[in-house]
């Protein structure tokens, strides 16, 4: 049974986790150890501008509601090696194998102080042939399959997206189908 994106929980881009990511892969929600470079929520400067602006003093006073409490991130917090050990620990008790990683912030944050070699998705491929494939890759003496994927914002051209990685995603998308 695959437990489903719940929409009033998920954001547009957990929302293309499960039809863009997760079925292609042959995973669900139920299968997958899911990590995020922060434990907590954190808001960017154009999500802050938008709760200032829309859930303003006189909103919380008229409906009694309380303040908004999420921190704006701090992108220092991205390179802390606490973090790392604790998502290394995280990868360790899932004894999974393969390893998703979602865009450039986990390979800059995560992967690059394991494997120098990468920083960037770019670095993997941008083409039709290199996008998307498995790559063995040592973390802390264990050879893990990692797969290096576009953000679920570009997949979905969410925003402000980048095409090429959308179309390079559908490409991939359509060959695991055919091989399935």
């Amino acid at each position: 049974m695959t437990i489903p994106t719940n929409k009033m929980l998920n954001g547009p881009s957990g929302r293309a986790l499960d039809s863009l990511f997760l079925e292609p892969l042959g995973f669900d929600r139920k299968t997958a150890w899911l990590c995020d470079l922060l434990p907590e929520s954190r808001v960017n400067e154009k999500q802050r501008n938008a709760i200032d602006k829309h859930y303003s003093e006189r909103i919380i006073g008229k409906f009694g509601l309380s303040k908004a409490t999420i921190p704006d991130i701090d992108k220092a917090e991205l390179n802390l090696q606490k973090r790392r050990d604790e998502i290394l620990e995280e990868l360790e008790d899932s004894k999974t194998e393969n390893l998703v990683l979602l865009g450039d912030l986990p390979i800059n944050c995560f992967l690059r102080f394991y494997d120098k070699r990468f920083s960037r998705l770019a670095q993997f491929g941008e083409t039709e042939a290199t996008y998307g494939k498995q790559h063995d890759i040592k973390i802390n003496n264990k050879v893990y399959n990692v797969i290096p994927l576009c953000h679920p914002r570009q997949a979905d051209r969410l925003g402000n997206s980048n095409a090429k990685w959308g179309k390079l995603h559908d490409c991939w998308m359509k060959e695991l189908k055919t091989k399935r």
